[in-house]
């Protein structure tokens, strides 16, 4: 294959010409963490102390350590490069907090010719994620990171600094846009809950609200009952959607229901999971399947998520797995607008803003594929930004 102009092909990869190849251990040295003795952690900042930084601590500040500084031994910037040793999930690529380091961080420190910024986006990539990850999971189920292995991945990298910053540049700008997206997200979320909280909340200052009733679920709809099948049923280009206890549905060549419903999910890592569906359908034998109701469907879809996790974990004893028995459904307690047209009114209000966030999610979903395609291309030299 003849390879395009400008470009040459190092040790089975094709770079361009004024780029060159070089390892991990060529351009980057790793630095393990440490720690003073346990009995000598505060948790709250105080003179002569230092903030001790945990893999943890880059998803929350709710675990601030601090450990006195004179027995701090290794410090980091807010820019530098964090790696987090061990998993789930391993390889962990961060930054952003000041302090001492532990034990389950290893700093990355660039050389000369590398630009710190795009050393951090070389080591996010997701080619080299899986790279480390397949040789944790084959170390005897140890979840370290193997560095000499690390040292030797391939490294291209262009010779101008200028192109580096570049590329470094516009991946940095692809994250500020996915950035302010999730705190979009997260703040409509928020907002979400509020909502839910005042309007499907039926009380009013300590009283049942003007206009609401409460009765059992079983009593609100004609039918439930369980599908008849069990999980490997599924066909792979069936007919008909087939519930099982999963998020989302299968497939399958016969349909035992043909109605307006809800479907949940008995038992499982989802139990509790609702689904609604208008139309010709199958179900496996843990999915419950309520029908024929009295109210409005989607009202008491957005009520009963709300409130059946809680109503499972109350029925479910300490250290017993989850599941949902016909009491669980039939006795539970709904509170609702005796008027209908109320509970389309709140059911719509929610509703718009689930359609609002699905939006978002697609559009994030959307920019983190770019920008990972972004990554595939600049930081190889396909793509050129110079």
């Amino acid at each position: 294959m003849e390879l395009r102009a400008g470009y040459k092909k190092i040790e089975g990869r094709i770079i361009p010409n004024d780029w060159d190849m070089y390892t991990v251990n060529d351009l980057i040295t790793f630095e393990g963490g440490s720690q003073p003795d346990k009995s000598t952690f505060v948790f709250s900042a105080r003179n002569g102390y230092v903030r001790l930084i945990q893999i943890r601590d880059y998803k929350s500040d709710k675990y601030e350590t601090y450990v006195p500084i004179n027995l701090a031994r290794k410090f980091c910037t807010q820019e530098d490069i964090m790696i987090g040793r061990y998993g789930p999930p391993i390889f962990q690529i961060l930054k952003g907090i000041e302090g001492a380091y532990n034990v389950a961080l290893i700093k990355a420190t660039p050389k000369s010719k590398l630009s710190n910024l795009y050393a951090y986006f070389f080591l996010k990539q997701d080619s080299l994620f899986s790279f480390v990850e397949k040789l944790s999971q084959r170390s005897s189920g140890q979840t370290g990171i193997d560095l000499n292995e690390l040292k030797g991945y391939p490294l291209p990298l262009p010779k101008s600094y200028a192109e580096q910053t570049a590329i470094a540049n516009a991946l940095s700008d692809a994250d500020a846009l996915i950035g302010s997206l999730q705190k979009l997200i997260a703040k409509k979320r928020q907002i979400k809950q509020g909502a839910m909280q005042t309007l499907l909340n039926p009380y009013e200052n300590g009283k049942l609200k003007t206009g609401w009733t409460v009765q059992k679920l079983g009593e609100m709809c004609e039918k439930i009952t369980t599908g008849k099948l069990d999980a490997n049923a599924m066909v792979t280009h069936g007919d008909y959607p087939f519930f099982t206890c999963a998020k989302e549905h299968y497939w399958i060549d016969k349909y035992a229901f043909d109605t307006e419903a809800l479907l949940v999910s008995g038992n499982g890592a989802n139990v509790g999971y609702i689904h609604y569906y208008n139309g010709k359908f199958n179900a496996y034998q843990r999915t419950y399947v309520l029908s024929g109701f009295s109210n409005h469907i989607h009202f008491l879809k957005l009520y009963m998520a709300r409130n059946l996790q809680e109503r499972i974990r109350i029925e479910v004893n300490a250290g017993n797995t989850p599941y949902i028995v016909m009491g669980t459904l039939t006795e539970m307690d709904v509170f609702l607008p005796i008027d209908v047209s109320e509970q389309i009114k709140i059911a719509k209000i929610l509703s718009d803003m689930d359609s609002e966030l699905e939006v978002l999610e697609t559009k994030l979903a959307k920019y983190q594929q770019i920008k990972q395609g972004m990554m595939q291309n600049l930081l190889t030299g396909r793509i050129r930004l110079v």
